[in-house]
C-alpha cells in the first residue's frame, strides 16, 4: 500500500504531530542511570517471531483453551512486537520517559510505528481513525471505546477495560464476550462480521498483561453506508478467568461511525474480464478489487462443472468450508507479496486477515471476498497467480495389513501422491479420548492436504470402524506428520470402538482432501492512482 510522502514509518518528525499527541499523557522525568540497559536486556530476552517465513502447523483432535469461529484470527506475535516497539519509538522521539507511573495513564495509546505494524498508518494519516471518547463505568470497571477505524475494508475497534485502580483488567479483556458488540447499518440491520481479535501489549515497562483489545470486523454482504452504528450491549465482564466468575453491570453505548472520509478515498476496479476454467472444470470468475485507506478487498466467483463437479463428494456437508482457491501475488520483479491457501518451503507471507464466502442465486456458484491489510497495486505492478484449488473428493484407496506383524515391518499406504505408514497398533483408552479403540501410530508425507480426509477400517469379518486422526501435522509443500525425517510428532489414526486387534485389517480412504494444481493462469491487477484528501 502506498505510503504517500513517507519512506520510513519511524521517520515522522515534523510531519504529523497528531500521531504523537497521545504520548503526552505520560509524565516525563529523568531516567535512572541503568534504565536503558534494563530495557535492552528485556528486549534481548524477548523472542519476536518474524512477520514471514514461518511454517504453519495445524493441530487436530486437541482441546484448546479458547475456541474461535472459523476464519477468526487471534493475533499474538504482533502484540509482542508492539509492546517493545512502542517503548523504543517513544524514547527515540521524546528523549525521556517516566521510569514508573505513580498513577495509571488515562488511556493506552498507539504510536505511529504501531499503526504501521497493524497496516493502519495510511488510515491514521488520512483521517480515517476516529476517537469516540466513549467511557462507561459500573461496578468498579471502566469500558473505553478509544479508537475506531471506519473503513469499507475493515472496521477496527480499539477497546480497553480497567479496574477500580485504573489498571488494565486483563481477565475482562482476555475473556471479553464479543457477542455483546454488534455492527449495524442505519436501518438497524447487523452488517458486521468479526474476523480478528488482537490483544495489544500492556505495560511497556515489562509487567505482564494487556493494555487494550483490537477487534476487526468486515462487511461480508453489502458495503456499509455513510454511517455505521457500533452498538454495545455490555452487561457482563469476566472478573476471574480461572473460575469463570463474572460481574454484571451496564457498560452499554451506541456510537455512529462516519464512513464518508474512507469512502471518498476508496477506489474500486472492475475485474470481470478475467475468467479462467481449469482443465478439470473449476471456473474462476474475477469480480472486483477495492483499495481503501485501511486495506484491500478482492472479490471473485467459483463454480464447478464437468469432471470437477462429478468428483466432489456428496458427503461434504459444508462445501464452502471445505473448498478453497489457492493463489498468490507477485511484484514486478517476481517477489512474493502474499500467498493464500498454498504453501512453499521456507514459509509464506500472508497479508490477508480473513475471507467470507456466500452462495449465489446460481446453483453451485460461490462468491468469495478476501480481505488484505495491504496489497500495493497502487504504487507498483502486482500480478495475481492462480496456484490451483483444493476440495474433498470421493476416493477408494486402501491397503490391507496384519497388525501383529507391524513390529517387523510397517504397513505402507501409497495413493495419489500420498504416503502413509502404520508403524504399530495397540488397543487402548485414554482420558481425553474415551472408549477402547485401536490406535495406529502413523507417519507420512502427503501431496494432498489431508485435513479433510475421511478413513474407515474394516476387520477380517467385514465390520467397519470409524477412523479419526489425532496429532499434529505441518503444512509445507507437503503435509508432514509423525516420525518422518527430522519430524517427530506423535500422530495416530484411531479405529473407534475396536476392542481387540484383528488378524487382518483394511484401512480405506473414502474422501481425499485433494489439491488440484493443473493450472496455468495469471493477470496483472490494473494499477490505480489513489485519491488524496
Amino acid at each position: 500500500m502506498k505510503k504517500w510522502a513517507y519512506t520510513n514509518h519511524n521517520d515522522l518528525s515534523g510531519t504529523d504531530n497528531d500521531l504523537l499527541t497521545d504520548s503526552q499523557l505520560y509524565t516525563s522525568s529523568n531516567l535512572a542511570d541503568d534504565f536503558t540497559e534494563r530495557v535492552m536486556e528485556q528486549v534481548r530476552n524477548t523472542e519476536i517471531q518474524p512477520a514471514s517465513g514461518q511454517k504453519l502447523s495445524e493441530i487436530s483432535g486437541m482441546q484448546t483453551g479458547r475456541t474461535l469461529k472459523r476464519g477468526l484470527k487471534w493475533g499474538s506475535s504482533v502484540a509482542a512486537v508492539i509492546g517493545i516497539a512502542s517503548l523504543l519509538f517513544f524514547i527515540g522521539k521524546s528523549g525521556t520517559v517516566s521510569e514508573t507511573l505513580s498513577t495509571p495513564p488515562q488511556k493506552p495509546f498507539l504510536l505511529a510505528n504501531q499503526w504501521a505494524k497493524l497496516g493502519l498508518l495510511d488510515a491514521k494519516i488520512l483521517g480515517v481513525v476516529q476517537h469516540p471518547g466513549i467511557e462507561k463505568t459500573d461496578k468498579g470497571y471502566t469500558f473505553v471505546l478509544q479508537d475506531v477505524v471506519a473503513d469499507p475494508t475493515r472496521l477496527v475497534l480499539n477497546i480497553s477495560i480497567t479496574d477500580k485502580t485504573g489498571h488494565a483488567a486483563n481477565d475482562a479483556m482476555s475473556k471479553f464476550n464479543t457477542s455483546q458488540l454488534e455492527i449495524h447499518d442505519e436501518q438497524g440491520h447487523n452488517i458486521g462480521e468479526l474476523k480478528e481479535i488482537m490483544p495489544l501489549a500492556s505495560d511497556i515497562y515489562g509487567n505482564s498483561g494487556q493494555a487494550s483489545l483490537l477487534l476487526t470486523y468486515v462487511f461480508p454482504d453489502e458495503g456499509p453506508g455513510s454511517t455505521v452504528v457500533i452498538q454495545g450491549n455490555i452487561h457482563e465482564l469476566a472478573s476471574n478467568s480461572k473460575t469463570e466468575k463474572v460481574v454484571t453491570g451496564d457498560w452499554s453505548f451506541s456510537y455512529e461511525a462516519d464512513m464518508t472520509a474512507a469512502q471518498a478515498l476508496s477506489v474500486t476496479t472492475d475485474l470481470k474480464d478475467h475468467v479462467y476454467k481449469t482443465p478439470d472444470g473449476m471456473k474462476l470468475e474475477m469480480d472486483q478489487v477495492m483499495h481503501t485507506p485501511a486495506g484491500v478487498t478482492l472479490k471473485f466467483n467459483t463454480s464447478l462443472t464437468g469432471e470437477a463437479a462429478s468428483l466432489i463428494s456428496a458427503n461434504s456437508t459444508n462445501f464452502s468450508h471445505d473448498f478453497g482457491v489457492m493463489f498468490h501475488f507477485e511484484g514486478e520483479n517476481g517477489e512474493e507479496l502474499s500467498r493464500i491457501n498454498s504453501y512453499i518451503s521456507g514459509g509464506i507471507i500472508d497479508t490477508s486477515f480473513g475471507y467470507t464466502v456466500r452462495s449465489t442465486e446460481q446453483a453451485g456458484k460461490q462468491h468469495w471476498t478476501y480481505y488484505f491489510k495491504s496489497l500495493p497495486y497502487d504504487s507498483r505492478q502486482v500480478r495475481f497467480i492462480l496456484d490451483g484449488y483444493n476440495s474433498p473428493v470421493k476416493s477408494n484407496d486402501s491397503m490391507t495389513f496384519h497388525p501383529h506383524e507391524l513390529n517387523e515391518k510397517p504397513a505402507v499406504f501409497s495413493a495419489q501422491g500420498d504416503v502413509l505408514k502404520v508403524n504399530k497398533m495397540e488397543i487402548k483408552e485414554t482420558k481425553d479420548e474415551p472408549g477402547i479403540s485401536g490406535w495406529m501410530s502413523v507417519s507420512g508425507e502427503f501431496t494432498n492436504r489431508f485435513s479433510k480426509d475421511k478413513w474407515v477400517a474394516l476387520d477380517g469379518q467385514g465390520k467397519e470402524y470409524k477412523v479419526i486422526f489425532r496429532g499434529a501435522y505441518t503444512m509445507d509443500e507437503k503435509v508432514i506428520f509423525g516420525e518422518t525425517g527430522n519430524h517427530a510428532n506423535e500422530a495416530y489414526l484411531i479405529a473407534k470402538g475396536m476392542t481387540e486387534l484383528p488378524e487382518e485389517l483394511t484401512l480405506r480412504r473414502v474422501i481425499t482432501d485433494k489439491r488440484f494444481t493443473d493450472v496455468n493462469w495469471s493477470f496483472d491487477l490494473p494499477k490505480i492512482e489513489v485519491k488524496k484528501p
